[in-house]
């Protein structure tokens, strides 16, 4: 019987101080193929802040915002396409977008979790965000996420929000369902 496209995979571990990263390699068609490269933070590293640690996907890499993320966000923020597919369509201004970002960046540092600005690994450029935030006055969890519009229908939005995902809930974040 011969295996399916799907059904080879390889996992390989290896430790640095407070986390463990795995790879998962897939057999395709197409030859071995890289599926996912994921940090996944020990729940005591996760208390300590290392909800700061940058996970890593096959062609992403989540870290937390830093206020140089600024323009780029505020780019995205203010594109129609992009926004109207978010929340209630409004665009968002310069001076909202600091201060969401602002918000973006303590959330982290308060929570152990939060949204992460998604930087593509081929060019370093800012494609959007994606991360686990409370939704608005309660204590549900949910996955956000926005891209630029460049970078729709590629797969990006979900490599990010397996990755999202499997970090919370390997580090204990998620133990709620979270809510797309």
């Amino acid at each position: 019987m011969q295996p399916t496209n799907a059904s080879l995979f390889i996992i390989r571990r290896y430790f640095f101080p407070g986390s463990l990263v795995r790879r998962v390699v897939r057999r395709s068609q197409r030859g071995w193929r890289c599926r996912e490269k994921i940090v996944l933070s020990h729940a005591k590293a996760m208390r300590s802040g290392a909800g700061t640690v940058p996970i890593e996907t096959c062609r992403l890499w989540l870290r937390v915002f830093e206020p140089a993320d600024l323009d780029a966000l505020a780019k995205i923020n203010s594109d129609p396409d992009v926004m109207h597919h978010t929340g209630d369509g409004n665009l968002v201004s310069r001076e909202e977008t600091d201060r969401r970002l602002r918000g973006y960046i303590e959330h982290p540092r308060e929570n152990g979790f939060g949204l992460r600005a998604a930087i593509h690994k081929s060019d370093h450029a800012f494609v959007g965000f994606c991360g686990l935030q409370f939704v608005a006055g309660t204590q549900e969890i949910e996955i956000g996420f926005r891209l630029a519009k460049k970078y729709w229908g590629q797969g990006l939005a979900t490599e990010a929000t397996r990755a999202v995902l499997r970090h919370g809930c390997e580090a204990g974040q998620a133990s709620r369902r979270a809510t797309a």
